[in-house]
């Protein structure tokens, strides 16, 4: 398989073996030590140009952002990380949830600002029933 990127979450405090990922940039949000649960990343292949957008980035919310360069247009990928309901590490579903949101749509507007084509997420929402 030719893989070009993978969203992950629940990295944790996984540390990346840059030997598996040869040609590879992997970026993981360690923002949030203490959930052992949380830490989504971006692995992207290197031809993609990614570069990561510090300025999406929060200490509240477990969320990653990127920008990569494909078929000439440059679009912004984004891993999410949305903790259960029951997380002892949040203090409640609807905030972990509205922090997600807002993070969306600051990188929403954030691609419109920078003349971005297109906005793609991925992640663990842990679905509200």
């Amino acid at each position: 398989y030719n893989i070009h990127l993978l969203a992950v979450q629940e990295t944790g405090h996984w540390d990346p073996d840059s030997q598996l990922f040869t040609n590879y940039t992997i970026l993981v949000n360690t923002n949030n030590p203490t959930s052992s649960l949380s830490g989504p990343g971006l692995i992207v292949r290197n031809n993609l140009q990614p570069e990561a957008v510090t300025v999406l980035e929060s200490s509240e919310s477990d969320t990653i952002w990127c920008q990569i360069f494909a078929n000439g247009r440059r679009h912004l990928i984004g891993s999410i990380y949305c903790r259960p309901h029951n997380s002892s590490n949040s203090s409640s579903s609807s905030d972990s949830f509205s922090l997600v949101t807002d993070d969306i749509r600051k990188a929403l507007r954030y691609a419109k600002e920078s003349n971005i084509s297109s906005v793609r997420m991925y992640g663990d929402f842990n679905s509200r029933h």
